[in-house]
């Protein structure tokens, strides 16, 4: 009877971890500011998914450092290299760095992202965008 219940609690166990296994990755290369290949566990992406991007941030000293990952942003697989490896398009103002983990968010998740969408200028560099505009060509 006890090897019975260790049998059914390793099942119960296995079968919770699959369930809780998340599609997690890295960015192997920035391409730009705004798109990166990345690394995703076999078969696990398609075009359109969304993912979001986390760093490591340690907090604390000694005993009692803590190293969470905090998201950093969010981005979508614009298009697929092979099984493993896709093209990513960050969020406008999104930081990421090469290193950094990327993971899928869940297709359940109601947060949209707009890959297309411009970035808002700055006041002062906007000024001197607008001065060049009001010149025209040259």
């Amino acid at each position: 009877m006890r090897s019975f219940n260790i049998v059914g609690l390793a099942i119960l166990a296995a079968g919770c971890a699959a369930a809780l296994s998340i599609s997690r990755g890295q960015v192997l290369m920035k391409i730009d500011g705004t798109e990166a290949h990345v690394r995703l566990p076999e078969n696990t992406a398609s075009a359109g998914d969304r993912v979001q991007f986390l760093r490591r941030r340690c907090i604390g000293t000694g005993k009692l450092m803590r190293c969470p990952d905090e998201p950093i942003g969010e981005g979508q697989i614009v298009q697929l290299l092979n099984s493993r490896y896709s093209v990513v398009r960050v969020r406008c103002g999104v930081l990421f760095d090469e290193g950094d983990a990327v993971e899928k968010v869940a297709a359940t998740s109601t947060r949209y992202i707009d890959s297309g969408q411009d970035c808002t200028v700055p006041r002062d560099e906007g000024d001197v965008i607008e001065k060049f505009a009001a010149r025209g060509p040259q």
